[in-house]
């Protein structure tokens, strides 16, 4: 099953695992489009279209002796939205979960901020316009910078803004608050979903939706996820081929919709579904199980973890370990530095809950577009290309009183766990000893203020860049253990962004110059004796396992909701077997080659749905 981690990303070129729509519904044409699968499963309905909703504002001119009273119009319904968003935070957090409902929190920052509130209430006295339009126009305007981001978390994060400017915007226009009312066991569909329609959503009536935008740290997205409601996302085009009357089948497993299905097209997905229900259901009794080989090699299954909440998921789904624990959830929609009490709180939590099986946390991966205002967002020096910037451990390094921070917060919750510390985007042996000096200066401050921390961090880094992969003999003799990000690797080394469609195709995890750099990541770790892992998309996809398995990585590190398939996958074959076919697949010369060879060796061994 050719899917990616955190429950889904952009299925790897060539995958084919939906049905193709082979001919068209009566009176219309059955159309395959690919997005992003957001949240699993498999959902039919009626299409039911999420229309966006511009609230009309005049451009008022006031009098001057209405402005005064203008500015406390605007701030009482300042006070409203935040009643309304603590109300919906607060339901949430009792319908779904303290985790779920902290997306909400976002919200409530922004109506808390001073650089929103403040130049709105500005323009009002200064050009003597409404409170409507002039927030309107200061909030479209935060929007607009958002969405042209190259970087995805901040893109993302408009639909925060658009969701509370439609909430403020209705309120000082006098229109009841919006309740989206959806028709029973509906497929919704739209440009996007505001996480106040995300958080009502029902099972009775929406069975799946899809978006044109979005990513899978989206908040509809998570509550997808939360509330078992298959999703797909980033549908470009999607709403230019609705037409009344449609349906639509929602593949959350591999990110498709289809819109008008053929009879016959109808017909497979319905077995598709209950083939994954069944197989679902068959997963239950992995969870205790090891993945072990049928010829004993014990392969680590790791899970990756997105916030702290999430920690319920690894344990539901029997993980043996967290492989990367990401920590910019800390420093992206809020409007302070969290302080090291915030920080040493939530990974002692998690450290805690997993002990005694190891949580490797990743420094903060911020820079380029993705860095708060506070740590050098306002700056004016906007990168063209933030991928090849100031990112990742080039940017701890250079906000050392905030890494000091994190490294002081991660080491005292070392104590209450097995905790592992790892650094992303290492490209030079420099970057690694910078960061080792600074810890073991942390070390020492802790010591002599007595505060009490483990005695023991194993200290490791993210192979991501080309240059950490040609060096990695290097590297391997500087840490306890390596864990290659794919994601960044396969774009970087074949020059392919993975989000840009006309590259989309280049981006290819089986690809042999992957599977050669990954096997000399390998070697180097193999011939210092520490440990290698993998967190990237390519340990979701169950052809991609039995190679990274051959390779020799002790560990896979994937979405939770994921790893009961990776499991089976490990437990259905034979290492040996796994290694012949990985020699053999270093040989071939291209990623379709490396696929075909793998469905031919492992037919028979897999379920087929997973080799479909």
């Amino acid at each position: 099953m050719t899917r990616a981690m955190n429950a889904g990303s952009r299925v790897p070129p060539g995958s084919k695992r939906a049905p193709d729509p082979a001919a068209p519904a009566a009176g219309a044409a059955s159309l395959l489009l690919k997005g992003i699968a957001a949240a699993p499963g498999i959902a039919f309905g009626a299409v039911h279209v999420l229309a966006p909703v511009e609230i009309p504002v005049p451009e008022d001119d006031l009098q001057p002796a209405a402005v005064e009273s203008e500015t406390e119009r605007f701030l009482r319904t300042i006070d409203k939205a935040r009643e309304q968003v603590t109300f919906l935070r607060a339901r949430v957090a009792e319908d779904v979960g303290e985790e779920e409902a902290r997306i909400f929190d976002a919200q409530l920052l922004f109506l808390e901020d001073r650089l929103v509130i403040e130049p709105v209430l500005a323009r009002i006295k200064s050009e003597r316009k409404a409170a409507a339009y002039v927030f309107r126009h200061h909030v479209v305007r935060m929007i607009e910078a958002l969405e042209d981001s190259d970087d995805e978390f901040r893109r993302e994060r408009a639909d925060v803004f658009r969701d509370i400017k439609r909430r403020v915007l209705r309120l000082l226009v006098g229109l009841d608050e919006d309740r989206p009312a959806f028709p029973a066991h509906c497929v919704l569909l739209g440009r996007e979903i505001a996480p106040s329609d995300a958080a009502l959503l029902d099972r009775a009536g929406v069975v799946g939706f899809a978006t044109e935008y979005g990513g899978v740290t989206a908040h509809a997205a998570i509550m997808a996820r939360s509330k078992g409601v298959p999703a797909v996302v980033g549908v470009r085009g999607l709403l230019r081929h609705l037409r009344p009357g449609d349906l639509a089948i929602i593949d959350g497993l591999d990110g498709a919709v289809v819109l008008n299905p053929s009879p016959d097209v109808l017909a497979a997905y319905e077995r598709r579904r209950d083939e994954y229900q069944a197989f679902e259901g068959s997963l239950t009794g992995l969870r205790d199980l090891p993945a072990v080989t049928t010829d004993g090699r014990r392969i680590e299954l790791g899970a990756n973890l997105e916030t702290p909440g999430d920690v319920e998921h690894v344990l539901e789904h029997g993980a043996d370990s967290i492989g990367l624990y990401r920590t910019e959830f800390f420093y992206i929609d809020r409007a302070r530095m969290p302080d090291e009490q915030e920080q040493f709180a939530a990974y002692r939590d998690v450290a805690e809950r997993m002990n005694p099986r190891p949580v490797i946390i990743r420094t903060m991966d911020l820079g380029g577009d993705k860095v708060a205002s506070y740590l050098g967002a306002d700056r004016g020096d906007r990168e063209s290309n933030p991928f090849l910037g100031w990112r990742g451990i080039r940017f701890s390094l250079e906000h050392r009183d905030a890494f000091r921070t994190q490294l002081r917060a991660i080491y005292r919750a070392s104590r209450y766990g097995r905790v592992k510390l790892m650094l992303p985007m290492i490209a030079t042996v420099e970057e690694i000893r910078a960061a080792r000096a600074l810890a073991a200066d942390v070390i020492g401050e802790l010591d002599r203020a007595r505060v009490p921390h483990g005695d023991r961090v194993e200290f490791g880094i993210m192979v991501e860049t080309p240059s950490a992969v040609l060096i990695a003999d290097v590297l391997a003799r500087e840490v306890d253990f390596f864990s290659v990000g794919t994601n960044d690797l396969i774009q970087y080394t074949l020059a392919a962004d993975r989000s840009n469609p006309k590259t989309a195709g280049l981006y290819q995890p089986l690809h042999p110059a992957i599977l050669r750099s990954l096997r000399i990541v390998v070697d180097a770790a193999r011939a210092e004796r520490i440990w290698v892992g993998i967190c990237g998309e390519m340990a979701a996809d169950p052809l991609a396992v039995v190679l990274l398995v051959g390779l020799g990585f002790d560990e896979l590190s994937v979405s939770p909701f994921l790893l009961p398939e990776v499991k089976t996958v490990v437990r259905a074959i034979a290492y040996a077997d796994a290694r012949a076919v990985a020699e053999e697949a270093l040989r071939l010369d291209s990623a379709a080659a490396v696929r075909t060879l793998v469905l031919a060796r492992m037919a028979g061994l897999l379920p087929q749905f997973l080799l479909v």
